[in-house]
């Protein structure tokens, strides 16, 4: 997770909007460049989102369901989650570097620039293109994430109960308070977890349509 979020920084803001800027005449401006950037990009991104969805899942699953914890929750299937998801993004991305052509050829056979076809707006396959790649990320994500967290938000751990026998002799009566304790251990998904720059992330999931 911490490595898709820092392709994320790498690839769209160093590799991509920072050289947009300031390094107009690098070799990243050559057309099979920025459509290697266009298909990693995108793929990073969503990475990071679809890596936070698992994340997300397997703690509703560790909380949630102690059945399916101990079937679900081995290390052998977090990697096997990991590396599908990866395996699937980049199959979905890979449409992306066709949807863009050079603007300018600055010596014979060399392209530079990458410019989005204005077949892209109105051929059907593209156009449906787009609208999947927009579901897919943000929206489905979103979705999946807000119906976990709302599922599991009041699933906690076992309460202690109010007056303990742990007490020290001195506390009184009235000193008994009810302790929320919880038990419950995270899958193996967390430990390959780590959060890196959330906001960074949201611009990047807002800026989709892409022109080097």
């Amino acid at each position: 997770m911490a490595a898709a979020d820092l392709l994320v920084i790498v690839g769209e803001v160093i590799l991509h909007r920072l050289a947009e800027m300031y390094w107009r005449n690098s070799f990243l401006q050559y057309t099979p460049v920025c459509r290697l950037l266009l298909f990693l990009v995108p793929t990073a991104v969503d990475c990071s989102v679809w890596f936070t969805v698992a994340f997300t899942f397997d703690r509703f699953v560790a909380i949630s369901t102690q059945i399916l914890k101990t079937k679900y929750c081995t290390e052998r299937t977090a990697w096997l989650v990991l590396v599908s998801l990866c395996a699937l993004l980049c199959s979905k991305n890979i449409p992306w570097p066709f949807a863009f052509h050079a603007y300018d050829v600055i010596v014979p056979n060399l392209p530079v620039g990458c410019v989005m076809s204005q077949l892209f707006y109105y051929l059907p396959p593209w156009v449906a293109f787009s609208w999947i790649e927009q579901l897919l990320t943000p929206v489905v994500p979103f979705c999946f994430i807000f119906l976990l967290k709302s599922y599991s938000s009041g699933q906690s751990g076992p309460q202690e109960p109010p007056c303990s026998h742990k007490w020290r002799e001195s506390s009184g009566p009235g000193d008994c308070e009810p302790q929320a304790v919880h038990h419950f251990t995270p899958c193996n998904l967390e430990h390959i977890y780590d959060p890196l720059v959330i906001k960074s992330r949201l611009f990047h999931l807002l800026s989709k349509h892409r022109i080097i």
